[in-house]
C-alpha cells in the first residue's frame, strides 16, 4: 500500500491500532494513494474502527473518491461529537465544502464504532456498527482514494482499515 498524510496528522502506532491526532487548524489524516499490483478501484467499501479520544471535540470519519495530485476534490463522511453525522463533497479547486446530508444521532462518538462506507458509482451509503445510517447519490467525483478525516484538534484511534472491491 501507499499511504500519503494530508495536512500533517501526527500519527503514532500502538499495539491495538493508531492513534491519529491532528494539531492543524484545518481537516488532516492518511490516505490511501495505491494498492499493490492492481489499480485503485472505481467502486468499493471502506471499512474502519474508529474511536474518539475521551478529550477530543472534533468531526472525524472517513475520506472517500479523493482527488490526486494538488487537487482538493473529495467527499467525506464525518460523525460529530455529539454522535450526528454529515458527509460532505469538498470543491476541487477552491477546497471548500458543501454538506450534502446530515443524519441524527448514531449513539456516542466516544465508543468504538464500526465505520463502513459503500461506493458504487454515484450512489454512497453510510454504515455505523452494522446498521445503514444514510446515504446519498452524487456525481461529482466518479473516482478517487480513500483515507481516514480528523478535523481541527482532535484525536482518534483507528484500526482494522480494510477496503473491499465491489465485483461487477
Amino acid at each position: 500500500e501507499q499511504w500519503a498524510n494530508y495536512n500533517n496528522p501526527v500519527i503514532t502506532c500502538q499495539s491495538t491500532g493508531v492513534e491519529i491526532s491532528n494539531p492543524n487548524a484545518a481537516l488532516a489524516g492518511p490516505f490511501l494513494l495505491g494498492l499493490p499490483n492492481i489499480s485503485f478501484p472505481s467502486d468499493y467499501v471502506i471499512e474502519v474502527q474508529l474511536q474518539q479520544a475521551s478529550t477530543s471535540q472534533a468531526d472525524f470519519g472517513v475520506y472517500f473518491r479523493n482527488q490526486l495530485g494538488s487537487q482538493s476534490g473529495v467527499y467525506n463522511f464525518l460523525i460529530h461529537s455529539d454522535g450526528s453525522w454529515s458527509a460532505y463533497v469538498y470543491d476541487n479547486a477552491t477546497g471548500n465544502p458543501t454538506e450534502l446530508h446530515r443524519g441524527s444521532s448514531i449513539g456516542s462518538a466516544y465508543s468504538s464504532l464500526l465505520v463502513d462506507v459503500a461506493v458504487i458509482g454515484s450512489n454512497f451509503t453510510f454504515f455505523v456498527n452494522g446498521h445503514q445510517v444514510g446515504g446519498l447519490h452524487d456525481s461529482t467525483y466518479p473516482t478517487g482514494t480513500v483515507g481516514i478525516a480528523v478535523d481541527a484538534g482532535g484525536t482518534i484511534f483507528a484500526s482494522n482499515f480494510a477496503l473491499y472491491t465491489i465485483a461487477s
